[in-house]
């Protein structure tokens, strides 16, 4: 695969075969495509992330295990799958909106709050005492901290657990 916005029409052959040009391909788990963008690897990694959240309904249902165990799990089980491979990622805004509320969506299942019981998103920070963390932005200088459709802004993956 040849990455970039450019049809030149390249051959690259090994040990006399010519190889398949093809639109994106899987390595190591991550969706590589032709034009650089992140945002099919990323919605994967979400739908993989809402995947294990629910699998583990039972305990964010379960009133025995407290706000605070619950939160370190939702960090180690279902964070690191949402984030795997991130390091190489590009976000633009609408990704970057995407995964912030799938970070209170996931938030709100903790606290068993319906989407009609119209709470703010810092109502819920409060309530659960922390802070937005699936995403940290990179300490980059001002000129690149404004995102929109076309700038491209980086991120740092990690998070305490």
């Amino acid at each position: 695969m040849i990455s970039g916005s450019n049809q030149m029409n390249t051959k690259i052959s090994l040990n006399e075969e010519v190889l398949e040009e093809v639109e994106s391909f899987v390595y190591l788990g991550s969706i590589f495509t032709r034009d650089g963008s992140c945002s099919s690897d990323i919605r994967k990694r979400l739908a993989m992330s809402l995947s294990v959240m629910q699998s583990l309904s039972s305990i964010w249902r379960s009133k025995d295990i407290s706000t605070t165990t619950k939160i370190r799990l939702l960090k180690a089980l279902v964070w690191s799958v949402a984030i795997y491979g991130c390091e190489g990622w590009t976000f633009y805004s609408e990704e970057r909106k995407h995964i912030e509320a799938f970070e209170m969506w996931c938030y709100r299942r903790l606290l068993r709050i319906s989407w009609t019981q119209h709470k703010m998103n810092k109502w819920v920070l409060h309530k659960l005492e922390v802070e937005r963390e699936l995403l940290v932005p990179v300490k980059t200088d001002s000129a690149t901290r404004y995102i929109d459709k076309s700038s491209t802004l980086f991120f740092r993956c990690s998070f305490p657990v």
